[in-house]
C-alpha cells in the first residue's frame, strides 16, 4: 500500500512535469487537503538538490526549473506561518504562486510569422522568429476581430502563396 506522501509526490511530479502553472490552489476543507498543503509547502521550499529521486519515474526534473514559490497572502513562508494558515476553521483556498525559469536549454521554440522574439506569459517559453531559418513565404498578422482570447503564437502566420503546389491524386 502506498502512503499519502508517495501519492502526493506522484501527483505533483506528473502535474509539474507536463506543465508549469503560475498558480496552484487547494481548498482547506478537510484533513487530507491540509496534509496536501503541508506536503506542497515542503516540496516547494526545499533546495533543488534535496529531493529524493522518484523510483517509478524521472519526472522530478521540474524542480530544477522552479525559481520561487509563495503562498498568496502569507508574508513568511515558514513552519509558523504554515501552522497559522492550517489552523483556520472553515473553508479557505490556499493558492501557491509559482515562478519558473525559462526552459530553453536544448529546445528552440519558433513562432512562424512573428518578427521579434518574446516569452509567453502563460508558459514562460521563449519564442524566436522564424526569419533566420527560412527565406521564403510572407508574414501576415491575424485580423483584430479574431485575436480575442488566443495566445500570442497564433496572432500571426507565415504563408507561401507564390510557392509551387504539388497535387497528388
Amino acid at each position: 500500500m502506498t502512503s499519502s506522501k508517495e501519492n502526493y509526490e506522484a501527483l505533483l511530479d506528473g502535474l509539474l512535469w507536463c506543465c508549469r502553472p503560475k498558480t496552484l490552489s487547494v481548498a482547506l476543507e478537510n484533513e487530507r487537503n491540509r496534509e496536501l498543503v503541508k506536503f506542497l509547502c515542503k516540496a516547494f521550499t526545499k533546495g533543488k538538490d534535496s529531493f529524493r529521486r522518484s523510483s517509478h519515474c524521472n519526472f522530478s526534473r521540474w524542480r530544477h526549473h522552479l525559481k520561487d514559490a509563495k503562498i498568496e497572502g502569507l508574508e513568511v513562508f515558514d513552519e509558523r506561518g504554515l501552522e497559522s494558515l492550517l489552523s483556520f476553521d472553515g473553508y479557505k483556498l490556499v493558492t501557491f504562486e509559482l515562478t519558473w525559469e525559462a526552459e530553453d536549454k536544448g529546445f528552440l521554440s519558433i513562432d512562424c510569422g512573428t518578427v521579434e522574439g518574446y516569452i509567453d506569459d502563460k508558459t514562460g517559453i521563449a519564442y524566436v522568429p522564424d526569419g533566420q531559418y527560412i527565406s521564403s513565404g510572407e508574414n501576415h498578422d491575424i485580423a483584430e476581430d479574431f485575436l480575442s482570447g488566443i495566445s500570442q503564437q497564433l496572432s500571426n502566420v507565415r504563408s507561401f502563396p507564390l510557392e509551387a503546389r504539388i497535387v497528388t491524386t
